[in-house]
C-alpha cells in the first residue's frame, strides 16, 4: 500500500501519461523526479498528484479540474503490476459465464467472497 512517507523530494518516480482520455494503449510512461512533497500533494513540475487509496493502492492520481488524470507510480514494478491488473480485469470481464460449469462458478464465488 502506498504511503506518503515513500515520496520525497528528488526521488525518481514514473508517471503514466494518458494522452487521449483513458486510452491505456496510447499512454506513455515517463520517468520524472519529485519537486516537492506537501501535506496532501506530491508535485512534479506544475502537476500535482494526491493519495487516493479508495481507487487503487499502486499509484497516486493527478489533480485535474477536467479531463483525464495521469497516474504516478513509485516504481516500474508498480506500473507493471497495474498493467497486469488491467489485463486481468479485461480478461475477467470477457468470460462467458454460460460456458462455465456450476462447480467452476461456485469455486470462483468462494474465492472472491473469501478475499473480501
Amino acid at each position: 500500500m502506498l504511503n506518503f512517507a515513500d515520496f520525497y523530494k528528488g526521488r525518481t518516480v514514473y508517471v503514466l501519461n494518458f494522452h487521449y482520455r483513458n486510452d491505456f494503449e496510447k499512454a506513455t510512461l515517463e520517468e520524472v523526479v519529485i519537486d516537492s512533497v506537501g501535506r496532501k500533494y506530491v508535485s512534479v513540475g506544475r502537476d500535482k498528484f494526491f493519495l487516493n487509496n479508495a481507487r487503487n493502492d499502486l499509484y497516486l492520481t493527478q489533480k485535474v479540474d477536467g479531463g483525464t488524470a495521469n497516474y504516478m507510480f513509485l516504481t516500474k514494478e508498480d506500473y507493471y503490476r497495474y498493467a497486469e491488473y488491467r489485463e486481468l480485469s479485461k480478461w475477467f470481464h470477457s468470460i462467458t459465464y454460460a460456458k462455465l460449469t456450476y462447480e467452476q462458478l461456485k469455486a470462483i464465488k468462494e474465492i472472491i467472497e473469501n478475499d473480501q
